[in-house]
């Protein structure tokens, strides 16, 4: 027993040294700052979020129009950015910037919603008289419920209610809440990358239910004649390599749509390789689009539109408007961002 006792005390007393050493360590290590940024500040809240995004009146169809609705969910709606930022915004001037105008393309993003809801409102829009329909795709599109997942809602509770003790230690022991921090963001990571899977695991009742509305997506564009393109958005607060946890959901959506004929557009082949902070809202704090991946979304659908859409194709290659080159490139290299 004696043994033991002073065995325990040695090892308690090691740990002691070991925790205080690392404290200290951590006093004399300054942690690097969190990127700085120049988006604008936050802008869910300021308008409503159960409205679409462009308030523009709609006036009647005109044939020398080429008219595009813009749908999706708060990656589209531009949270955290100015509408004329977000995708649609450039690709309309984008469009217009090569041409003799005459494109016009609407914002009818709205948070929080769902492929049922977009196929909704793509019912409602038909008296628009649209030539093109745009989908814009992000991962919780299956999910019916619009508020916080509910796997991750005590996660977030635990850090908006946290304990007098915890609040003491991360203020006073740096070491604490050193590793608070990483284990909160690891449990974060983990509980994404499950529930974004549970929504497509075919022996749950979200996929098949989900499946069923991507093919209405087809059935509506038998029924209309209007052309659908849907565009894939990556979870941007991953990093944009082959660690990307979800591209095997990509390939789900995208086999389902492309099987019935609708073009897709997956933007992790194109943001492949790149810091993943630039392409966030607000970096490590707001996973939305930034400016700079609004913008190379819209350059992908144009090329895109170039290409497949003859109309486009010939407003944009008319010689006497660019004698030297089919049309412009808007592209811009990123330099990695660091602190």
């Amino acid at each position: 027993m004696k043994k033991f006792l002073l065995g325990t005390l040695k090892f308690l007393l090691m740990i002691g040294i070991g925790l205080i050493l690392g404290e200290g360590l951590f006093r004399l290590w300054t942690p690097p700052p969190r990127p700085r940024h120049d988006r604008p500040r936050y802008l869910v809240g300021d308008q409503s979020m159960a409205s679409v995004r462009d308030s523009r009146s709609i006036h009647p169809h005109q044939d020398n129009i080429f008219r595009i609705f813009v749908l999706g969910d708060s990656y589209t709606w531009g949270a955290n950015n100015l509408q004329v930022s977000t995708y649609p915004s450039v690709l309309e001037w984008m469009l217009n910037a090569v041409t003799n105008g005459g494109f016009e393309v609407y914002n009818y993003g709205v948070n929080g919603a769902t492929t049922e809801d977009e196929l909704r409102l793509m019912e409602k829009i038909i008296k628009h008289q649209p030539d093109m329909i745009i989908i814009g795709y992000f991962l919780n599109d299956p999910d019916p419920n619009r508020n916080l997942p509910p796997d991750l809602v005590p996660l977030f509770e635990s850090e908006a209610k946290p304990s007098r003790l915890r609040v003491w230690l991360s203020a006073h022991v740096r070491l604490y809440a050193f590793l608070h921090q990483r284990m909160w963001a690891s449990r974060m990571v983990r509980t994404q990358i499950a529930y974004f899977h549970k929504l497509y695991d075919p022996a749950r009742r979200t996929w098949p239910r989900h499946e069923k509305e991507l093919h209405r997506i087809a059935e509506f564009r038998r029924k209309t004649g209007i052309p659908v393109l849907v565009v894939i958005w990556p979870h941007l607060g991953f990093p944009m390599d082959q660690r990307y946890p979800f591209q095997d959901i990509h390939q789900q959506v995208a086999k389902v749509l492309t099987g019935d004929n609708i073009p897709v557009i997956d933007l992790y082949r194109y943001f492949k390789g790149m810091d993943n902070r630039r392409l966030q809202a607000v970096p490590a704090l707001d996973p939305h689009p930034s400016e700079i991946a609004h913008r190379l979304a819209a350059e992908v659908i144009f090329d895109w539109m170039v290409k497949a859409i003859p109309r486009v194709a010939t407003a944009v290659n008319r010689p006497r408007l660019l004698p030297n080159r089919p049309y412009p490139s808007f592209r811009l290299r990123l330099a990695p961002l660091r602190p």
